[in-house]
C-alpha cells in the first residue's frame, strides 16, 4: 500500500516541479521577449513615420499633393538645401571609371554647403565621408574643421584631425597635385561655389 501512495505522489511532484520550473523560465525570459518584440517593431514604425514626415515636407515644397506623387517630390527635393552639392557630387560619379581612377577629389573648407550639412544634429565627423560615397573618388585634404570632435567610429581615429584653419597656401595647383601625386594620382578635381554660391567643378591635371 505504501509503494502504491509513494507511486501516486511522485508524479504528482514532479508534475508540480516541472510546472514551477516552466513558470520560472517564462518569467525570467519574459522581459527579453518583450524587449526584443518592441526593437522589432519600434525601428519599423520610426522609419516609417521619418518617411511619411520627410515627404510630407518635400511634398510642400513641391507645391502640395500626394506623398506618393513623384511629381511634387521632385520639384520640392530639388529645393531642399543641400541638393545642389549632392547632385554635383553624384555627377562626378558618372564620369568613366578610368577618369575617376586617377583622380582626387578636393572640395576647399570654405564651402559650408557641403562642409556643415551635418552641423545641425553634432554629426560633422561624418561629412568627410559623404562625397567619396557619393562620387566615388578618393578625397584629398578631407578632413572637418578643427573645432568637430572626431569620433572613434568607423575608424575616424587613425586620420589626422584639423589643428588648424586651412591655409591659401594648401588650395594652390601645386599644393593640390603634389597631394595627389603622392597617392598615385594625375588630376584634382575641385567641387567649389560659384559667385552664384552653386557648385561647380574645375580640373587640375598634374604632370608627373
Amino acid at each position: 500500500a505504501m509503494r502504491e501512495a509513494r507511486a501516486e505522489r511522485v508524479p504528482g511532484r514532479g508534475w508540480r516541479g516541472v510546472r514551477l520550473a516552466t513558470v520560472l523560465v517564462v518569467f525570467a525570459a519574459a522581459p527579453f521577449v518583450l524587449t526584443l518584440a518592441l526593437n522589432a517593431v519600434q525601428w519599423p514604425v520610426r522609419v516609417l513615420r521619418a518617411n511619411i514626415a520627410l515627404r510630407m515636407n518635400l511634398v510642400t515644397k513641391g507645391g502640395g499633393g500626394l506623398i506618393t506623387d513623384p511629381g511634387p517630390l521632385g520639384r520640392g527635393l530639388r529645393k531642399t538645401t543641400y541638393y545642389s552639392v549632392v547632385a554635383a557630387l553624384r555627377e562626378i560619379s558618372r564620369l568613366p571609371l578610368a577618369e575617376r581612377r586617377k583622380s582626387a577629389l578636393f572640395i576647399p573648407q570654405s564651402y559650408m554647403a557641403f562642409w556643415g550639412m551635418f552641423d545641425s544634429d553634432q554629426r560633422c565627423t561624418y561629412v568627410s565621408l559623404v562625397a567619396p560615397a557619393l562620387a566615388a573618388v578618393a578625397m584629398i585634404d578631407g578632413m572637418p574643421a578643427p573645432e568637430c570632435a572626431i569620433t572613434p567610429q568607423y575608424n575616424m581615429a587613425m586620420y589626422k584631425p584639423r589643428r588648424r584653419p586651412q591655409l591659401p597656401s594648401e588650395i594652390t595647383a601645386e599644393a593640390l597635385c603634389a597631394r595627389a601625386r603622392s597617392s598615385g594620382l594625375s588630376q584634382v578635381l575641385i567641387l567649389a561655389p560659384d559667385e552664384k554660391g552653386m557648385p561647380r567643378r574645375s580640373r587640375i591635371p598634374c604632370a608627373n
